[in-house]
């Protein structure tokens, strides 16, 4: 209820009323205003507190808000629209990013990039890298649940110091990730459709072999993550044996596995398929490794709507960082197919 000084604001409140409001309004704001008690008592309307914050009200409208009370008011419809202000927190972002390790703007460095010394900004600067600490620290564990131990020596070695989440904190929102069913997921027969595999890319030359192409990630993979698959056409085992015959002379590109009693191949050979004439799918480019693997094959047999298909996805054997080279383990060694891969050393790596 906004406070004044009866005596002072009473003349003047009831000549600006006088052109706003109704008789009944006008006199209630006359025994609002009045200087003594004697006509409070008379008018018994004036003890009820609905009548008394109603005419309150009306005292704030009549003098304009100029009450004590009202600077908060005053304060906040000097704030600016949500999406001006919107706008301008990007432009605080974009002066001062927001890292999982960077510091908040002090005082000085806000003023100086022209944002003023008010905290709003610091302070949603401040929850962003919180979360963002948060999101980082519960990413950590893909399978097994955290220990305080282990979350404690991590923001440890980050040296957070403040402004992070807690390790029990931690302990208590980490959640195991939802098992999506492989076999009948949609998200994964849609990338196998079109090939479009996110956070990899083609590097050449391959920073393993030094020459040709090779395929790096482009942010960090959990183990057991699904990266891409190996694209081709399913043939059979005899029928994949019958053309690297045939191409003696050329890499191979024939995937050779089984399923269940079945003995199946799936052959990459040609840089573009068919279904993606435009394309040098990422599986295909993924390099040899016998000592070094990082992700592995793993035959599934995936229910597409027109009907069952193989298919041979890359899961990754351990956690992979950000631009490190993918590499699994073919299996085929110097003495494969009758010794003729004898002179490929590479195949010892």
């Amino acid at each position: 209820m906004p406070k004044c000084d009866q005596q002072g604001n009473s003349p003047a409140a009831e000549t600006e009323c006088s052109n706003l409001l109704t008789d009944e309004q006008k006199t209630a704001l006359a025994h609002y205003l009045t200087p003594t008690d004697k006509v409070a008592h008379a008018h018994y309307r004036m003890r009820d507190p609905v009548n008394i914050v109603n005419t309150a009200n009306l005292l704030e409208l009549v003098t304009g808000g100029n009450s004590d009370d009202s600077d908060a008011d005053r304060s906040s419809q000097k704030r600016p629209h949500p999406i001006h202000e919107a706008e301008n927190f990007c432009s605080f972002q974009q002066r001062f990013p927001v890292t999982l390790d960077g510091k908040p703007p002090n005082k000085l460095a806000r003023r100086g990039a022209g944002f003023g010394e008010d905290r709003t900004f610091y302070d949603r600067w401040r929850a962003q890298q919180f979360k963002m600490r948060e999101t980082h620290l519960l990413a950590q564990w893909t399978r097994r649940p955290p220990t305080i131990t282990k979350v404690q020596r991590i923001i440890e070695r980050q040296q957070w110091h403040s402004n992070c989440p807690s390790a029990e904190a931690i302990m208590t929102k980490w959640v195991p990730p939802h098992k999506e069913e492989v076999e009948s997921s949609a998200t994964l027969m849609k990338l196998v459709r079109t090939q479009k595999w996110k956070y990899l890319a083609v590097v050449e030359p391959s920073p393993k072999a030094g020459v040709g192409k090779g395929v790096v990630t482009t942010k960090k993979f959990p183990k057991n993550a699904i990266i891409c698959n190996y694209h081709g056409d399913i043939i059979t085992g005899a029928e994949g044996r019958k053309r690297m015959a045939q191409k003696s002379d050329e890499m191979g590109y024939c995937f050779f596995f089984k399923a269940g009693a079945e003995d199946l191949c799936l052959d990459a050979t040609e840089n573009s398929c068919p279904c993606h004439p435009d394309m040098d799918t990422f599986g295909r480019l993924i390099n040899h490794s016998k000592k070094m693997p990082n992700v592995r094959p793993v035959a599934c047999l995936m229910n597409f709507p027109e009907g069952a298909r193989h298919v041979i996805f890359f899961r990754a054997m351990r956690d992979l960082q950000v631009n490190e080279e993918l590499l699994f383990d073919s299996r085929v060694r110097r003495d494969s197919f009758n010794g003729e891969g004898a002179q490929l050393t590479w195949l010892d790596d």
